[in-house]
């Protein structure tokens, strides 16, 4: 029988142990809560990332245009501003001294109407004459003795063309005509391109006369309005909205449609690599291979998104 001593000493130990496990139990089950607690923290955020992504994708690929990549005709122009004055004016000159004046500028005169009378060096009295129909734009005086009358039905602009453009301008060549206050277009063409050139600082341009009649529209002498002129015509080449072209690494690509149903993939293994040439304001020209049925995806204008693992539109892959 063991003494008492040693019995006291053993039940000590015995209490010790299980202080311990006590101890050690608690401790397990603290790392366990905290553990769950992470796990959950992770799956929330996982699943949060997930309806982030899936919803970016989803209203990208609502706000994404398609546009076709089809064959058609490029035409450049050049436009200018001007005024709108006769294409047909004839003068009435005399050599004496102005009589009589009949009429005021802006009056509408028919051809052989008497606008005046002078006397000649003999002192006999002559009838001045319109010889065409139209409207007196200039009266006589001692300086420049002679009536001008203009044909309001046969109206020309004359506008200036960029240095750049005019050698792609020839006479007869078709124009446009646009007529400010009524936003009115009427057909026209070239009917004289002048030779010499109007220089300011570093800039020339030359005066480009469009003709085009009057007809049946509300067109006066003296309106603003401005000429559209063809510089440029491609046919049945391949066009795509300028917004479709992604400018990458020095290279010029269009991302093909197939990219929308499947973002996961980084934009560049859907880019198409294109050449571009001429361009016109919202289309350009485009060759290469693969054109023939394509899709040309055009992403919203602050989209940044380029797929999981792909990188920033129109930024270098290097």
């Amino acid at each position: 029988m063991l003494p008492n001593s040693m019995r006291s000493s053993k039940r000590s130990q015995n209490i010790s142990t299980k202080e311990r496990r006590k101890t050690m139990n608690k401790k397990n089950k603290r790392r366990l809560i905290w553990l769950t607690v992470v796990v959950v923290v992770i799956a929330a955020g996982l699943l949060t990332f997930n309806s982030i992504r899936n919803n970016s994708m989803a209203r990208l690929k609502k706000q994404s245009t398609i546009d076709d990549v089809e064959k058609g005709d490029l035409i450049l122009y050049s436009v200018a501003k001007g005024k709108i004055t006769s294409a047909e004016t004839m003068d009435t000159k005399y050599e004496g001294t102005l009589k009589n004046n009949y009429v005021a500028i802006g009056d509408v005169v028919a051809k052989n109407f008497i606008l005046g009378q002078y006397r000649d060096i003999k002192q006999a009295t002559f009838n001045l004459r319109s010889k065409i129909a139209g409207i007196v734009t200039v009266l006589p005086n001692a300086a420049n003795p002679m009536y001008t009358i203009a044909n309001p039905d046969k109206l020309q602009m004359e506008v200036q063309i960029s240095e750049k453009d005019i050698a792609k301008i020839g006479i007869g060549q078709k124009a446009i005509v646009f007529i400010d206050a009524f936003k009115l277009t009427v057909d026209g063409n070239v009917s004289k391109i002048s030779p010499l050139g109007n220089t300011t600082t570093d800039f020339t341009t030359y005066t480009v006369t469009v003709a085009f009649t009057k007809g049946t529209n509300p067109v006066f002498l003296g309106m603003t309005g401005s000429a559209k002129i063809e510089t440029l015509v491609k046919k049945d080449v391949f066009l795509v909205p300028v917004e479709a072209l992604i400018e990458n690494g020095g290279k010029v690509y269009i991302l093909q449609a197939g990219w929308l149903d499947n973002m996961n993939k980084p934009q560049n293994d859907y880019f198409l690599e294109v050449t571009v040439g001429s361009a016109y304001i919202n289309h350009a020209e485009i060759s290469g291979t693969g054109l023939e049925g394509s899709k040309a995806v055009i992403l919203p204008a602050l989209s940044t998104f380029t797929g999981f693992g792909g990188f920033r539109n129109n930024a270098s892959t290097n």
